[in-house]
């Protein structure tokens, strides 16, 4: 563990363990290190929300199957040296704590916090050791997407200037400074398609003013202008949509699998073909109803996610985890039960390179935790590769993972 982390580590159990106050040295070396990443100010955040927390420790008892287990241990004394979480299917990449929880339990969870997912300094990540093998840089997803127009002529975006890209029968099309894509609102009703590659995302406005953020190896089809009496657009893939208030016209996201009605709203849609369809609504309602089913559509609230699933095809309504879902638009890598088949396959589209596991490795294991989506491949398999104790070479463009 780089030194820089071991002395956070010892600021957090004095404050967690004792609750003594921090001198104005100590106390400054936190704030610092909070102001380095987002996430560390996250944990700092939910320490005065003990809801969120029970929420937090429940989902960790239960993932882990070990709840009976952890509970003699509430209110146990942090140990000089924290234990190694014992549960083997269980790899904890990232928690959260409160000062008030069982000890025992903080110490299994916040060794791997510290150490593997918050570099507690730039420096610290610079000095990360890459996984053998992994001297070539694969690099994050970057903005890129091509435009496909309703006479098949395709336009490569992050090669286009800034300004009218097209004005295909009537459709105003404008790339603006920032890369992303906008249409006015007297655009034509000429069908166009914006596909990202796997290691691209993309940014467009429609012409009503909804808003779609397109993640990598996905596709929209819509309409230059919206006329009739329903906005419609196709998705393959996953995106996020701030849907525009139309009264009378609702805006509708048809996918392989299901179909989702609004009116004007926020949520994230998520229909890979190797995945669970997952709808998660952020504010506002949806309807969704199941495309190849007689199943009545589902009316969804605000916070729920619904499901999708191949075998069932039918729509199953649960709790949503919309910071997990919406993980990718803030730009880090959210895993939540996810295994390491699952894991691969998320960074396979988002750096663009293929996957390939030699014979014996298990990927049953469950992996929870956030990475930062700008980091480079090897630098960001640093904490996957300590956790797993694999090893990942890159290969031209795959990856091949052994022990």
């Amino acid at each position: 563990m780089q030194e820089s982390s071991k002395r956070i580590l010892e600021l957090l159990r004095k404050r967690m363990r004792t609750g003594q106050e921090l001198t104005a040295n100590e106390q400054e070396e936190l704030d610092q290190w909070r102001a380095v990443h987002p996430g560390n100010q996250a944990y700092f955040d939910i320490l005065d929300d003990p809801e969120a927390f029970t929420e937090e420790f429940l989902q960790y008892a239960r993932i882990a199957d070990t709840y009976k287990d952890l509970e003699p241990a509430i209110g146990a004394a942090i140990p000089a040296d924290p234990p190694v979480m014992p549960v083997a299917p269980v790899i904890p990449l990232y928690k959260k704590w409160l000062p008030w929880v069982a000890a025992a339990v903080v110490a299994l969870l916040l060794v791997p916090i510290i150490y593997l997912i918050l570099p507690s300094s730039p420096a610290d990540t610079a000095k990360a050791d890459q996984p053998s093998g992994m001297q070539q840089e694969s690099l994050p997803a970057v903005q890129q997407a091509t435009l496909t127009l309703a006479n098949n002529e395709q336009i490569r975006l992050n090669e286009a200037p800034v300004g009218r890209i097209t004005a295909e029968q009537g459709a105003a099309v404008e790339k603006r400074a920032d890369g992303s894509l906008v249409y006015s609102a007297a655009g034509g009703n000429a069908l166009h398609t914006l596909t990202t590659p796997r290691g691209g995302f993309y940014h467009l406005t429609l012409s009503d003013g909804t808003k779609v953020w397109l993640n990598a190896a996905s596709s929209l089809r819509f309409p230059a202008g919206f006329t009739g009496t329903a906005r419609k657009v196709t998705l393959s893939g996953e995106a996020y949509f701030d849907v525009a208030a139309k009264k009378g016209m609702p805006f509708l996201v048809e996918t392989e699998r299901g179909i989702v009605e609004v009116l004007g709203t926020q949520f994230n849609i998520r229909d890979y073909p190797e995945d669970v369809m997952a709808t998660t609504l952020v504010q506002g309602a949806v309807k969704l109803a199941v495309a190849s089913s007689d199943q009545q559509p589902v009316l969804m609230a605000p916070g729920q996610q619904a499901l999708i699933r191949e075998k069932t095809g039918l729509v199953q309504l649960v709790p949503g985890n919309i910071q997990h879902a919406t993980a990718w638009r803030r730009g880090v890598f959210s895993f939540q039960e996810m295994d390491l088949r699952q894991i691969m396959q998320e960074l396979s589209r988002w750096y663009d390179v293929e996957i390939r596991f030699e014979p014996g490795i298990i990927t049953s294991e469950v992996y929870m935790g956030e990475l930062d989506r700008t980091l480079s491949l090897p630098r960001l398999l640093v904490p996957l590769a300590k956790m797993s104790s694999l090893e990942f070479r890159l290969q031209g463009k795959t990856v091949i993972v052994s022990h």
